[in-house]
Protein backbone atom coordinates (compact mmCIF):
# COMPACT_ATOMS: atom_id res chain seq x y z
CA UNK A 1 0.00 0.00 0.00
CA UNK A 2 1.42 3.39 -0.89
CA UNK A 3 0.25 6.95 -1.22
CA UNK A 4 -0.95 9.55 1.21
CA UNK A 5 -3.22 8.40 4.00
CA UNK A 6 -5.88 11.05 3.28
CA UNK A 7 -8.75 8.63 2.80
CA UNK A 8 -8.75 7.46 6.43
CA UNK A 9 -8.48 10.90 8.06
CA UNK A 10 -11.39 11.62 10.36
CA UNK A 11 -13.52 14.57 9.19
CA UNK A 12 -13.35 15.95 12.73
CA UNK A 13 -9.67 16.80 12.18
CA UNK A 14 -10.84 19.64 9.91
CA UNK A 15 -12.40 21.41 12.89
CA UNK A 16 -8.99 21.81 14.55
CA UNK A 17 -6.93 24.83 13.46
CA UNK A 18 -5.59 23.23 10.32
CA UNK A 19 -5.95 19.80 8.83
CA UNK A 20 -3.43 17.41 10.38
CA UNK A 21 -3.00 13.92 8.95
CA UNK A 22 -0.57 11.04 8.73
CA UNK A 23 1.37 11.85 5.55
CA UNK A 24 3.68 8.83 5.60
CA UNK A 25 4.14 5.67 7.67
CA UNK A 26 6.14 2.46 7.58
CA UNK A 27 6.67 -0.75 9.55
CA UNK A 28 9.92 -2.66 8.97
CA UNK A 29 12.51 -4.98 10.47
CA UNK A 30 15.70 -3.19 11.43
CA UNK A 31 17.61 -6.46 11.61
CA UNK A 32 17.95 -6.76 7.81
CA UNK A 33 20.76 -4.96 6.01
CA UNK A 34 18.36 -3.73 3.27
CA UNK A 35 14.88 -2.98 4.69
CA UNK A 36 13.66 -1.96 1.18
CA UNK A 37 10.07 -0.72 1.51
CA UNK A 38 9.43 -2.45 4.81
CA UNK A 39 6.61 -4.85 5.61
CA UNK A 40 3.87 -2.24 5.13
CA UNK A 41 3.98 1.45 4.24
CA UNK A 42 2.19 4.50 2.95
CA UNK A 43 3.95 7.24 0.95
CA UNK A 44 7.38 5.64 1.43
CA UNK A 45 9.68 5.00 -1.54
CA UNK A 46 12.54 3.44 0.40
CA UNK A 47 14.34 2.75 3.67
CA UNK A 48 18.12 2.87 3.95
CA UNK A 49 20.09 1.43 6.85
CA UNK A 50 22.94 3.94 7.27
CA UNK A 51 24.68 1.97 10.01
CA UNK A 52 23.88 0.11 13.20
CA UNK A 53 20.48 1.42 14.33
CA UNK A 54 20.56 4.39 11.91
CA UNK A 55 17.92 4.71 9.17
CA UNK A 56 16.70 7.09 6.47
CA UNK A 57 13.09 6.84 5.29
CA UNK A 58 12.50 8.50 1.90
CA UNK A 59 9.01 9.72 1.05
CA UNK A 60 7.36 8.83 -2.28
CA UNK A 61 5.75 12.29 -2.28
CA UNK A 62 7.78 14.92 -0.45
CA UNK A 63 6.32 16.99 2.35
CA UNK A 64 5.74 20.64 1.47
CA UNK A 65 8.32 21.65 4.11
CA UNK A 66 9.99 20.31 7.27
CA UNK A 67 7.21 21.41 9.63
CA UNK A 68 6.09 17.87 10.37
CA UNK A 69 6.14 15.62 13.41
CA UNK A 70 8.01 12.34 13.52
CA UNK A 71 6.85 9.64 15.94
CA UNK A 72 7.35 5.94 16.28
CA UNK A 73 8.38 2.94 18.27
CA UNK A 74 10.75 0.00 18.09
CA UNK A 75 10.93 -3.30 19.93
CA UNK A 76 13.36 -6.17 19.91
CA UNK A 77 12.39 -9.83 19.55
CA UNK A 78 12.96 -10.72 23.24
CA UNK A 79 10.15 -12.14 25.30
CA UNK A 80 8.78 -9.85 26.57
CA UNK A 81 9.98 -7.30 23.99
CA UNK A 82 11.90 -4.22 25.14
CA UNK A 83 10.63 -0.86 23.90
CA UNK A 84 13.29 1.37 22.29
CA UNK A 85 13.42 5.11 21.69
CA UNK A 86 13.54 6.65 18.21
CA UNK A 87 15.50 9.89 17.99
CA UNK A 88 15.93 12.30 15.12
CA UNK A 89 19.48 12.84 13.96
CA UNK A 90 20.59 16.49 13.87
CA UNK A 91 19.60 18.19 10.60
CA UNK A 92 17.75 15.07 9.53
CA UNK A 93 14.25 16.39 8.79
CA UNK A 94 14.12 17.14 5.08
CA UNK A 95 11.05 17.59 2.88
CA UNK A 96 11.90 14.36 1.06
CA UNK A 97 13.16 12.17 3.91
CA UNK A 98 13.76 11.75 7.63
CA UNK A 99 16.83 10.25 9.32
CA UNK A 100 16.59 8.69 12.78
CA UNK A 101 18.28 6.37 15.28
CA UNK A 102 16.91 3.50 17.38
CA UNK A 103 18.39 3.67 20.90
CA UNK A 104 18.25 1.49 24.00
CA UNK A 105 18.12 2.54 27.67
CA UNK A 106 21.89 3.19 27.70
CA UNK A 107 21.59 5.45 24.59
CA UNK A 108 23.31 2.87 22.36
CA UNK A 109 22.05 2.52 18.78
CA UNK A 110 20.54 -0.89 17.93
CA UNK A 111 19.03 -2.78 15.02
CA UNK A 112 15.64 -3.93 16.30
CA UNK A 113 13.15 -6.45 14.92
CA UNK A 114 10.11 -4.15 14.79
CA UNK A 115 10.41 -0.47 13.81
CA UNK A 116 7.32 1.65 13.14
CA UNK A 117 7.16 5.35 12.27
CA UNK A 118 4.55 7.91 11.24
CA UNK A 119 4.92 11.41 9.82
CA UNK A 120 2.13 13.81 10.78
CA UNK A 121 1.56 17.20 9.19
Amino acid sequence: MSGLVNESADARSKTIVGNFRVRAWVSFSGTTSSPGLGDRNGNVSGITRNGNGLYTVTFAQSMEDTNYTFCGSATNSASPPHLRALTLEEGSKLAGSVKFAVKDDANNVNNEANVNIAIIR
